[in-house]
């Protein structure tokens, strides 16, 4: 079973919005082939690896949030503010390629991130991660 990168950009439901009404403008890299499908979508880079983007707003997405940044954000000064994350963007590769795959999923992530004033926190490396 091979590794993968796992971005989560944590946000409330009331500024997360349907991958489908963002996907006219997330500005995805060039180099990329992107398809959306339902509400998921799909990037391809031009080295064939595929990242996979979804919205997720049950109920265990707000326990997942605490735990992380309980385990990981008490410095954070907008802990608080995470701590109420409800709803979050899972973008998530193979790491088939590391470095290639790594920036994709990376500005993917950011893009999200912005749309909904996100924050992201790299599920691999147990690390909250800068926007692009």
């Amino acid at each position: 079973m091979s590794q993968r990168i796992n971005y989560m950009v944590l946000c409330s439901k009331d500024k997360a919005r349907p991958i489908s009404e963002l996907y006219p403008s997330l500005e995805l890299p060039s180099k990329c082939d992107s398809l959306l499908e339902g509400e998921d979508l799909f990037v391809v880079t031009e080295e064939g690896h595929e990242i996979v983007a979804v919205l997720l707003t049950e109920d265990y997405v707000l326990a997942e949030a605490t735990e992380w940044v309980e385990a990981h954000g008490a410095d954070r000064p907008d802990r608080e503010a995470l701590l109420k994350c409800d709803a979050r963007y899972q973008v998530s590769a193979s790491l088939s390629s590391f470095e290639v795959t790594f920036e994709a999923v990376w500005i993917v992530a950011s893009r999200l991130a912005k749309t909904c004033d996100g924050v992201i926190f790299d599920t691999y490396s147990k690390e909250w991660v800068k926007p692009f």
